[in-house]
């Protein structure tokens, strides 16, 4: 089953410190209480969520303790039939459909440790069996971590476990097990992973089109009354991706549904923290109505330090009223 893409909307940037015990685990030693929407681009929970600090989600094989819609156990992952097994164990299954409970999900993101505003997390259902939920998650690196979490909603709560994190190579991962196309966005499933780069949360100017270049969405941007030019990004362009495939060219699909525009590019990195740094492309593109594949090659981003890279911008330049359609968001391989 394909996961679904998680990021919500503007993050909100309020964090309230709790001290607790000192944890065992990476010397973490407070919990952080993430108010409504926080911890990547939102996690797709608008309930108060507990986790480690984010310099130390939990480490190790001996699972962390989750009690959440009258379930208890311990959750932990492990590699095993060439997938990434993340276990509620002890939960009881079962009862989701008749105490009123969804189905337990896990959250995963694949990335080191850090990025925590900018995070790509997808969203993963678990299964019941006997004593567990359980999801199998497919890894696309077997050398880039993976921080994930399980997540339990009922009886209108909803409730987090502890961050963890999974080193796949620790774990005897050689290779990945979900071949890496470079293929990033489609809109298949809606605007999951982006985010309007005005004030509000882009409606009704950033919404997805039947109009697609191919399968059944594109993402839709209009530019407001009285502005020059419309701005989205996302979490989808990853520093990891770069590094590990030395990919050619940041690729995208584009037409205006009438007039003409100009599209413009920025890769950034450490986005939303103090080392904050832009990396614009040289070349801005002109597009009309006809679809055009636009290809901005990764040596064309000004000053880039690759690693860094956990946002990705596009502007569309062009009247007021006047929108451009994008599908296809992609990182051509060599």
């Amino acid at each position: 089953m394909m996961a679904n893409g998680l990021t919500g909307m503007r993050a909100m940037h309020r964090l309230a410190r709790v001290a607790l015990s000192p944890s065992p685990f990476a010397g973490a030693w407070k919990a952080w209480v993430l108010l409504g929407v926080v911890v990547g681009i939102g996690l797709g929970s608008s309930a108060a969520r507990a986790a480690e600090p984010p310099d130390a989600p939990l480490e190790g094989l001996e699972g962390d303790l989750f009690v959440a819609v009258g379930q208890t156990g311990l959750v932990s992952a492990a590699f095993m039939d060439r997938r990434m097994r993340v276990a509620w164990e002890g939960a009881t299954n079962g009862t989701a459909a008749s105490t009123g409970s969804q189905v337990p999900r896990v959250l995963v993101s694949t990335d080191a440790p850090g990025h925590w505003l900018v995070r790509d997390w997808r969203s993963w259902p678990m299964s019941g069996r006997p004593g567990a939920w359980e999801a199998r998650i497919p890894l696309v690196s077997a050398s880039t971590p993976v921080v994930y979490f399980v997540e339990a909603s009922g009886a209108g709560t909803t409730n987090a476990s502890a961050m963890r994190w999974f080193r796949p190579q620790l774990a005897g991962v050689t290779e990945p097990t979900l071949p890496f196309t470079g293929h990033l966005e489609g809109f298949e499933q809606g605007m999951v992973g982006w985010e309007w780069g005005g004030s509000g949360d882009g409606s009704p100017w950033m919404t997805v089109s039947k109009e697609a270049w191919s399968g059944r969405g594109a993402l839709r941007i209009e530019v407001p009354s009285g502005r020059a030019s419309a701005t989205v990004g996302t979490v989808r362009v990853r520093g990891w991706m770069l590094m590990e495939h030395a990919p050619r060219q940041v690729v995208v699909v584009a037409r205006t549904e009438k007039g003409t525009g100009k599209i413009r590019m920025a890769l950034h990195g450490d986005a939303r923290s103090p080392g904050l740094a832009v990396f614009p492309a040289k070349s801005e593109f002109e597009v009309g109505t006809r679809w055009r594949r636009i290809e901005v090659p990764l040596d064309s981003f000004v000053n880039l330090r690759a690693s860094s890279v956990d946002w990705l911008t596009i502007q569309f330049l062009s009247e007021s009223g006047r929108a451009v359609l994008l599908d296809d968001l992609e990182l051509e391989l060599r």
